[in-house]
């Protein structure tokens, strides 16, 4: 279990693939939760919250994440808005 959670790890944190889709990144991230795998699981939550509220809404409503997924999910890209709004005050 440990070495394919490694694979998909090096899968999802390689450069060509930072392009990778929502889609895809949710469901590694329904494996990882269903595996009970947390690096895996951070991972996923790091990628996933760079996308928009809609991709990710439908996203979690299909692969059936649950609430408190969701929550690690929606606290990620809150923090990565509130890193970009200190930056751009920064220049102001």
């Amino acid at each position: 279990m440990e070495q394919c959670e490694d694979c998909l790890m090096i899968l999802i944190g390689d450069k060509d693939n930072a392009s990778m889709p929502c889609t895809t990144l949710y469901s590694y991230f329904k494996l990882a939760e269903e595996c009970n795998r947390e690096r895996l699981m951070e991972l996923c939550v790091i990628r996933i919250s760079t996308f928009g509220l809609e991709e990710s809404k439908n996203n979690m409503r299909e692969f059936k994440i649950t609430a408190k997924s969701d929550s690690k999910i929606a606290n990620m890209a809150c923090q990565r808005h509130e890193r970009c709004e200190i930056i751009f005050n920064s220049f102001n």
